[in-house]
Parts: C-alpha cells; structure tokens; sequence
C-alpha cells in the first residue's frame, strides 16, 4: 500500500491487485482525512475489503480482520441504517476488532474470544454490549460471504448482568429529581427539567429550535453526538408530537424564543458537556453517576406512578415496544402495590 496527500489536504491511499476474470492488474483506493498510523491501518483495511468486493472472493478463505469488516459493514450499511444508528455501531464494532487485531476472521474461535473478553477491564454491561456487537458484525459477514462459518457465536453466552440494580440506578425518585434541578444552574437546570417532564432523548432535545414547538412539540430530528451533525430521528416511531402539560409548559416557556431551544451561553448545548456536567451532578447530589437518559426513564417512572397506560407511555416516548420501559413500569406499579398494602395494614375499619 502507498499514500499521496491530495490537493485539499486529505489522504489518498492505494493497493494494487489482479483482475481475476481479466488477469489485468488495477488499483482500488480509498481517502482518509490523516496519514496516522491508526489511518493506515483503517485505510489497509478498507482496502482489503474493497478489493475482496471487486474480485469475488469474499467467500474464500483470507486474511481479512475484524477491521476490515468494519470497513466493509460500513460501506454497505451506509444506505440502509440511520447515520446516528450505523455511527453507534461502528463504534463498538472498531472496539471490538482492537482486540483481536491483526487476527484474521477465519481463526478466530469461541474460546479465543472468551479469552479476550475475560481480560477486558469492563462492566458486564459494557461487556455484553461489545458481543451483541461481535454477533451483529459477525453474521453479517457471513450472510455477505466475508467468512465461511459463524457457528461457533452460539458457544457464547453473555454476562450475568443484575438487571434489577441497573435499573434502579437509572431513574429518579421525584424527591431525587427535585435535589438535582435544584442543585443544577439555571440553565442546565432547564434542560433537565424538560427532558424528565417529556421524555425526550437527549439528542431530540438539543436539536430543536423553537420553531419545533406550539401547542406541541414537534421531534422530527435528533443531534448525533458521533458527528455533532443534527439528522434523522432514531427510528421511525421517534418522529412524534409531544404534548405538553403544565408542568412541561412552564419549563418551555423559559426556554429560547428563537434558534436553539435550549442554550448555553447563547450557543446550542453541548451534548458531551453536558453528559459530564449531568454525571458529576448526579454524583455529588444522589452521591452515583447517572447520564441524561436516565431522565427518559425517569419520565417512565414519573408517569407510570400517575397512573398513566404503558401504552400511552410507549407513544409518547417514541417507540412501539421497549423491554426497559416495560421493567420500569412494572417495578413502579409493583411498588405502589406494596405501599397499598402498608397503607391498609395501618388502619382499622371496625
């Protein structure tokens, strides 16, 4: 492989192979913003899985690494993910492929990635997360002809994950919510309350101008914090309108009457920024680190101790079918039946 620096400051990269039906020799390229060491391998990558397309042989046996799968789910998907939705993947996807680098797709087996994963300094969240991207990269490939045999993935099973405890923490009691505007400046302190009191992801909320709202709130869009970029909604279910009650009214109604909805210091909020600032917060006040999507599902149980339908809730957060929000749910109604039952156990009626 070998390298030029183009006209516009970006790099060029260039790997030369023969044409199997032809026997011509050509050259396939790919262009990179750097020449970093990191850049060649992606460009090496990219390349492999360019040529591998172009000559028919991705169905045979090769070299071709977890990277430059990468490369190739990336490309293809392109047309047919959302962008914030290709970017998370890609993601955890690159993660993954550092740990076996260099390690060709065909040799790796069930227990060298158990092995890799049982050295991973990660939470079994984290952990889980990282195969369930494995599995999706994996099968991929293989329905695309990239690798011969993904059989071995069904050996894998995930890690025990206490499901109850990471729900626990990923809400706020109201007298918590409370502690936390309180403590919050003013204008954070808005974001917070508004993303509790509607359930909106914290992507939708930054992306919106208060052209999105009148009577209702208008998500049509949401803020990729891969690319910064404002783009499409997560899925199709998020295009949604909002109403907004009271509560959510007054929050609004203190909001930016022209460009961003919500500001900081006059410019649109920063969705990393924030991230921190909302996690050292939750921290200092709840004394655990939460981040803003914590607020969504706080909306969840907010609504759910109302009284309000879980399908309702499910319309109003912009998805048809969430196993999160249903745990959220229930636990919250299961729990207003045990205080039900103290109530009646305190009293006496004859």
């Amino acid at each position: 492989m070998y390298w030029q620096k183009t006209k516009t400051g970006k790099y060029r990269y260039f790997e030369s192979y023969i044409e199997p039906v032809t026997r011509i020799r050509k050259t396939a390229s790919v262009t990179l913003d750097k020449n970093t060491t990191k850049a060649k391998k992606q460009a090496q990558a990219r390349l492999n899985a360019r040529i591998s397309e172009l000559t028919g042989e991705t169905g045979k046996p090769s070299n071709m690494t977890l990277s430059g799968l990468v490369e190739a789910y990336r490309a293809a998907q392109g047309q047919i993910l959302r962008p914030q939705t290709l970017a998370h993947n890609v993601i955890i996807m690159s993660k993954v492929a550092e740990m076996f680098d260099g390690i060709p797709v065909d040799n790796l087996t069930a227990r060298l990635v158990s092995e890799r994963f049982a050295r991973l300094d990660a939470t079994p969240t984290k952990k889980n997360g990282r195969l369930r991207q494995l599995r999706t990269l994996l099968r991929w490939a293989y329905r695309m002809d990239y690798v011969k045999d993904v059989s071995w993935l069904d050996k894998l099973t995930l890690y025990p994950d206490d499901v109850k405890a990471r729900r626990d923490l990923k809400y706020l009691e109201s007298e918590e919510l409370k502690k936390v505007i309180e403590s919050a400046d003013a204008e954070y302190g808005l974001l917070i309350s508004a993303l509790a009191l509607s359930g909106l992801r914290i992507g939708e909320a930054l992306a919106l101008d208060a052209s999105d709202v009148d009577t209702v709130i208008h998500v049509t869009k949401t803020l990729s914090p891969t690319t910064g970029e404002i783009g499409p909604t997560k899925t199709h279910e998020s295009n949604r309108d909002i109403y907004i009650q009271k509560e959510l009214k007054e929050v609004l109604d203190r909001a930016n009457k022209s460009g961003p909805l919500f500001a900081k210091a006059g410019r649109r909020v920063n969705y990393y920024k924030f991230n921190t600032y909302f996690g050292d917060l939750t921290k200092q006040v709840l004394d655990r680190r939460l981040t803003p999507h914590a607020l969504r599902h706080t909306h969840v149980s907010l609504l759910a101790a109302a009284g309000v339908p879980l399908e309702v809730i499910g319309r109003r957060l912009g998805h048809n079918d969430s196993k999160i929000t249903r745990e959220i749910y229930f636990h919250v109604t299961e729990s207003l039946k045990d205080k039900d039952a103290a109530l009646l156990d305190a009293i006496t009626l004859l």
